[in-house]
């Protein structure tokens, strides 16, 4: 899954509907470059904000480490820190993609 990735149009089943690996959001609007359809990418709602809650608990842990390295001057452990952070955030938005659906912008759901 490289920088984005892409989901069929339940209107056209064209591969048209990008999702972003920096822009995750719970419900956002979209349309489809093929056809022009409203269209809405939809995560569930409990696992988007277990995954976000544990990412930013997990996130704010690694905080004192950057600082304290920092002070001590050791920079590959900053580095290391900063690398887990980063994982860390496109992991997790890159499982909440996998779990997206799409759907038409009105409510129905798209059709298997």
């Amino acid at each position: 899954m490289g920088a984005s990735s892409r989901l069929p149009c339940p209107a056209c089943s064209a591969e048209s509907v990008p999702l972003s690996l920096s822009n995750v959001k719970r419900r956002r609007a979209i349309t489809c470059t093929s056809c022009g359809a409203n269209l809405e990418v939809v995560i569930p709602g409990g696992l988007y904000v277990f995954v976000t809650l544990a990412a930013v608990v997990f996130g704010s842990m690694l905080l004192p480490t950057i600082v304290m390295s920092m002070f001590e001057k050791k920079w590959a452990m900053v580095a290391l820190a900063v690398g887990l952070l980063f994982v860390l955030i496109f992991g997790t938005n890159a499982f909440l993609n996998r779990r997206a659906t799409v759907q038409l912008a009105d409510g129905r759901a798209r059709p298997t």
